[in-house]
C-alpha cells in the first residue's frame, strides 16, 4: 500500500484538486485474504493521516474490484462522484473517507 498526499503525486492530476492523502495499491497476498488484514491497513493509514492533522482520506478503484469497495464502504467510505476519473477505457471511482 501507498500513501500520497495530493492527487498530483498519487496521479499527476492536479485537476482533481485533492490536497489531502490518497490510498494506492491496497493489496493483500490472495493465501492471506479474509483475515482482516487490508481493514488493519485501512486503520494504520486512518491513524496516520490523523496524526499529520489531514481530515479526509481517499482512493480510487474500478468496478472490477467489488469485493475492495465492500470494505470501503463498509469501513465508511463514500463515493466522490467530483473526484472520480477515466484512464484509458476505465472509470475509476473515488471514495473519500471524513476523519
Amino acid at each position: 500500500m501507498q500513501l500520497f498526499h495530493s492527487s498530483e503525486k498519487a496521479y499527476e492530476r492536479p485537476e482533481l484538486g485533492i490536497f489531502s492523502p490518497i490510498i494506492r495499491l491496497l493489496a493483500v497476498h490472495p493465501a492471506a485474504r479474509g483475515h482482516g488484514i487490508a481493514r488493519e491497513l485501512l486503520k494504520a493509514s486512518v491513524n496516520d493521516v490523523k496524526k499529520q492533522g489531514f481530515t479526509e482520506l481517499y482512493l480510487h478503484t474500478s468496478d472490477k474490484m467489488a469485493k475492495a469497495i465492500r470494505l470501503y464502504e463498509r469501513f465508511g467510505f463514500q463515493r466522490d462522484l467530483s473526484k472520480d476519473f477515466q484512464s484509458a477505457d476505465i472509470h475509476v471511482k473515488c471514495y473519500r473517507l471524513d476523519i
